[in-house]
Formats: structure tokens, sequence, C-alpha cells
């Protein structure tokens, strides 16, 4: 019975709950802030755009890295506590 609570209780998990689901909530608002900010500076000084689109990309993919890091890490430990769990009960 113990087990199939801690199931009920993943299933009705609320999505900010989630670790990945923050963590790619994060990393979306990173990624959204470098944008616009970047839009803004090549507004303000469109004589340096080449490395200010250069430097934001950069940016842009160093969160995606971080950010997918995180998320593939976190489901790596949840499919090793389901893995357990499911070894238990059998």
């Amino acid at each position: 019975m113990e087990i199939r609570s801690v199931i009920e209780k993943k299933l009705d998990q609320k999505p900010l709950e989630s670790k990945k689901a923050l963590y790619a909530l994060y990393g979306a608002g990173c990624v959204l802030f470098v944008f616009l900010g970047s839009a803004y500076l090549i507004l303000k000084h469109a004589e340096a755009a080449k490395d200010i689109v250069e430097l934001a990309s950069l940016t842009i993919m160093f969160f995606g890295a971080v950010i997918t890091t995180l998320i593939t890490g976190q489901a790596a430990m949840d499919w090793k506590a389901v893995s357990a769990l499911q070894h238990i009960t059998s």
C-alpha cells in the first residue's frame, strides 16, 4: 500500500512542484531575458550588433546546455527511484 501512495502522490503532483518543470521554466525565463536584452542592446548600439548577436547566441547555448543537463539528471534520478520501487514490489 505504501508504494501505491507514493505513485498516487506523484500522479497528483502539480506541475510547479516538479523539479524538471521548474528547471525548464527558469531556463526559458533566462533565454527570454537574454533575447530581450540583446534586442534592446542591438537597438541602442546598432554598430555593435554582430558582436551582441554572437554573445547572445553563445549565452543562450550555455543556458540550453545547463538546463538540459539539469533536466536529464533529474529524469535519471526519477527513473532510478521508480525502478527501485518496482524491484521492491516484485
